[in-house]
């Protein structure tokens, strides 16, 4: 594995960073943090609030702010990013210093059947949501290319994707 202790879990919202996230922690023995609940807790509320009294741009200045504070306090961590935060420059910059960016990688059609139930996706509100996940894709896998792994996270074996996870870090070193 490269020096680096620390992992970081970007993608689109439905690729799976939480769910993998917390089981890759356990199997390599590493804290696991999710941005967006570090953000709720600092905030004491959920980030559909922060997004309907604050807006998007608000959101995205706490996001930074908190990653900073992950990046900079943190050591021996696997971080779930919001599907977005790998967006900015300087969070880019942050996470690739600080750890391994792991850009899990999902079909379109595979992410509209993952987040079509919840309510918790603020930017997912009264849209079309195959169309909505398309424009968002598009607009960040260029971000999501510059990880320095990808893994496709089509299929929804945790082991399966946790191996091979580790499977790329391991050739790393």
């Amino acid at each position: 594995m490269q020096n680096k202790e620390n992992i970081a879990l970007i993608g689109m919202m439905g690729s799976g960073k939480t769910t993998i996230g917390e089981f890759l922690a356990k199997k390599l023995k590493k804290s696991f943090l999710d941005l967006d609940i570090e953000i709720e807790k600092k905030q004491q509320q959920k980030i559909n609030d922060i997004f309907a009294k604050n807006g998007e741009d608000f959101f995205r200045e706490l996001e930074s702010k908190n990653l900073k504070n992950i990046c900079t306090n943190n050591n021996n961590y696997i971080l779930s990013c919001g599907g977005g935060s790998f967006n900015k420059k300087e969070n880019r910059i942050l996470l690739k210093k600080h750890s391994i960016v792991i850009y899990l990688k999902t079909d379109i059609n595979i992410l509209v059947n993952r987040v079509k139930l919840s309510d918790a996706r603020p930017l997912l509100k009264s849209c079309n949501l195959s169309d909505k996940l398309t424009q968002l894709f598009t607009e960040r896998e260029k971000y999501y290319l510059d990880a320095d792994i990808e893994i496709c996270t089509n299929n929804s074996d945790i082991n399966l994707i946790t191996n091979q996870i580790i499977t790329k870090l391991n050739a790393q070193s």
